[in-house]
């Protein structure tokens, strides 16, 4: 006799966590939740059509809750009940709703549909969700052909009136997208938008803070007084973050597959990278003795810096900033790359592009920058990381 399924509750599927491997819990007819290693968590509807097995997918939770899902796989069942695939009932709905498009909400979901291809799911979700709030709903009814700047414009100083100045930006780029598309497949003549683009309040850019070059004796002892309490794997993150001028979230992740201590090397895939381009870091001989001292407190961990009693987990985003604080230094992890760039800027023995390349800044130049790779420079950054290094031991002794 097959085991009985236990339909899902709101509580269970929210006490679900991601494993070594995609797995799936089960709601009941067909419907069932898989929980990807990341925790995401998809709805799926698993059923037979024409002597095959297939799956359907519903959407992912929490932005499809579990009584939508439940209602979708009633509609699907429906559907299969009166000879129809519902695989195939989407794609004839998909095509119907593309040839009479003409509302932006329409076009918007069309355009949406084409990122896909070259963005991550979690950022269309994160668009979606952004324009569903503060467009969709002044101007999602709308015939994308009638559209002229006045509502635009309003909608925009109403989320500038919230004091989201950044949100206002994004929010005219991206409906400057979609009219941009939709002048391309012919739903309408011109970008409204596009005249948008001076008429908004302008974020005020918040640097990181950084340690002046004043300070960098002081801090440097600090972080080697033993006296000062810190975790040891958290003071040596913060070392290499010095040592090495990389990003706090690019150290924070690093795996020990990623480092060639023979070459002296780092790299850096480039799912991790700001640029989307793997990123070479050169390793100074204090950088690798550091790299090395970690292997004594991360354990048999894939991380370099794992959470405290969590291999699978690494350091929190705060720790490095909040350890520099706790040394009485009030800079940001992210703020000691700008103390390396003024540093080694200001030495004027390095050029510009290897102290740029380092820092993993694309070139500025467009031709330069379509051949960007991420050894750029390399041999003089050896160099240059070894002298940085060094530089760091002298003012250390100052």
């Amino acid at each position: 006799m097959p085991r009985q399924t236990i339909p899902l509750t709101d509580s269970k599927i929210r006490a679900l966590r991601g494993g070594n491997k995609p797995r799936s819990a089960f709601d009941g007819g067909g419907l069932y939740l898989l929980v990807n290693p990341k925790g995401s968590k998809w709805w799926r509807f698993k059923y037979r059509f024409g002597g095959k097995t297939k799956t359907l997918s519903f959407g992912t939770y929490p932005e499809i809750g579990l009584k939508e899902a439940r209602e979708r796989r009633e509609q699907a069942r429906k559907l299969l009940a009166n000879g129809t695939d519902p695989s195939a009932d989407r794609k004839e709905q998909k095509k119907a709703l593309a040839s009479s498009a003409t509302t932006f909400a329409q076009v918007f979901e069309e355009w949406l549909d084409v990122q896909a291809a070259n963005r991550s799911q979690r950022t269309i979700e994160k668009i979606r969700a952004s324009m569903r709030i503060h467009a969709l709903p002044s101007i999602g009814h709308l015939s994308i052909d009638k559209i002229d700047i006045d509502p635009i414009l309003e909608l925009l100083r109403a989320i500038e009136k919230k004091g989201a100045l950044e949100m206002a930006r994004r929010v005219r780029a991206w409906t400057s997208r979609v009219f941009r598309y939709a002048v391309i497949t012919k739903k309408c003549k011109h970008d409204p938008a596009a005249n948008l683009r001076g008429a908004l309040r302008v974020p005020v850019v918040r640097h990181h803070a950084a340690l002046p070059k004043s300070d960098l004796p002081a801090f440097l002892k600090a972080l080697d007084n033993p006296l000062v309490r810190l975790a040891p794997l958290t003071r040596l993150a913060l070392k290499l973050l010095v040592l090495t001028a990389t990003r706090p979230g690019e150290l924070r992740m690093a795996k020990w597959k990623e480092f060639d201590f023979d070459k002296g090397e780092w790299r850096i895939p480039a799912s991790r990278m700001k640029m989307k381009q793997e990123h070479i870091v050169p390793l100074s001989s204090q950088a690798l003795a550091t790299v090395e001292q970690t292997k004594n407190f991360s354990g048999e961990a894939d991380f370099l810096f794992p959470a405290l009693g969590n291999p699978k987990r690494t350091l929190c985003e705060n720790t490095l900033g909040n350890a520099a604080k706790a040394l009485g230094f009030p800079v940001t992890a992210h703020g000691f790359r700008s103390t390396f760039s003024t540093y080694v800027n200001e030495s004027e023995r390095w050029s510009s592009d290897a102290i740029e390349a380092q820092l993993s800044h694309k070139p500025v130049d467009q031709v330069r920058g379509a051949y960007y790779r991420g050894d750029r420079r390399l041999s003089e950054r050896r160099r240059m990381m070894q002298w940085w290094a060094d530089e760091l031991d002298r003012i250390r002794s100052t």
